[in-house]
């Protein structure tokens, strides 16, 4: 309400002074102009910032990594427990792993997600393994979450598995990623509650009635080769602009699972499935529920939840939706 800061058009302190100038003079073609080709991004990981913050403008310039398709000459079946990570980073462009967790996973703070930062070890050793023979800490790897606690929960989770170029990757929130890119890029989105939605949507605004994810854009625009995202669907699909992310083409295929075993370790109950991946491999795989593909989007559900007590006559787990 402050005549001075309202003719400044300073309205929101969340709106940077760039989003202030484009509010004000986006209709100006003398001063204004947005540059439709980016060098960054393979172009399936740009086809959803395209369409959702840059109106369907966004091409590659191109270069050689924008257009190449995805090849793989790695035996994944040396990979063990990993090789359903090896798949996904083999055979696409831009993956969401859907990690279903309890609530009480964590008895210190919300903003720790043990569940998220299992998986984001087991794809960042997967990733470095792929790559070892040019894996540079970097510009290969990188990691994004929100909070400070996730950072620490994930480096310790990495750290666990004693490979060296590994505790060099960067693993930080957003805002320190800003300008930077790497060829992988995995973005954990931590929340574990709908009151932390508020926290990662906190800098959306609209524009010419669409809402931009400011945040969500420069995470997702990082990544040159290979784009993760983690984290609970079902939460996440509670946002407009998550939803629309993770109902991308809106055409889900399940795939066939063929046996489900469990077993015990580290205080969860992990999931042992057997089940066809896309390219109708067979692998035994750690933790992994139903496999859903989307065109230009792999969605894998997950069950993890705390040891049941010890006097339980069962396992007290649930399958896979």
């Amino acid at each position: 309400s402050d005549p001075l800061l309202n003719s400044l058009d300073i309205q929101d302190c969340r709106h940077s002074f760039f989003q202030r100038l484009v509010r004000r003079y986006a209709a100006d073609p003398r001063v204004t102009y947005m540059l439709t080709h980016q060098g960054r991004m393979h172009s399936d990981i740009a086809l959803f910032p395209s369409q959702a913050f840059y109106g369907g403008l966004l091409q590659p310039v191109p270069l050689q990594h924008q257009l190449r398709p995805l090849e793989s000459s790695a035996d994944l079946s040396s990979f063990g427990d990993l090789a359903p990570y090896a798949e996904i980073l083999t055979s696409h462009r831009v993956a969401f792993i859907d990690v279903d967790v309890s609530d009480n996973q964590s008895p210190t703070s919300d903003k720790v997600n043990l569940a998220e930062a299992d998986v984001i070890a087991r794809l960042s050793v997967t990733a470095y393994k792929l790559r070892a023979a040019f894996f540079d800490p970097t510009t290969t790897l990188g990691v994004i979450v929100p909070y400070r606690n996730q950072i620490v929960s994930i480096r310790n989770a990495i750290d666990k598995y004693g490979i060296a170029p590994l505790h060099d990757i960067t693993i930080d929130t957003v805002e320190r990623f800003q300008g930077s890119q790497r060829d992988i890029i995995i973005y954990g989105f931590t929340v574990r509650h709908r009151y932390q939605l508020d926290f990662l949507t906190a800098n959306d605004f609209e524009e010419n009635g669409i809402v931009i994810d400011p945040k969500l854009n420069v995470a997702m625009t990082r990544a040159r080769e290979n784009l993760i995202l983690v984290g609970n669907k079902s939460l996440l699909s509670l946002d407009p602009v998550f939803k629309k992310l993770l109902s991308l083409k809106g055409e889900i295929r399940f795939e066939e699972i063929k046996e489900l075993k469990y077993s015990m370790d580290d205080g969860f109950v992990r999931h042992s499935c057997h089940l066809t991946l896309p390219k109708k491999r067979w692998y035994s795989c750690s933790k992994l529920g139903v496999n859903m593909h989307l065109p230009m989007l792999e969605i894998i559900s997950w069950r993890v939840q705390k040891r049941p007590p010890a006097s339980s006559s069962g396992l007290g787990v649930t399958g896979p939706s």
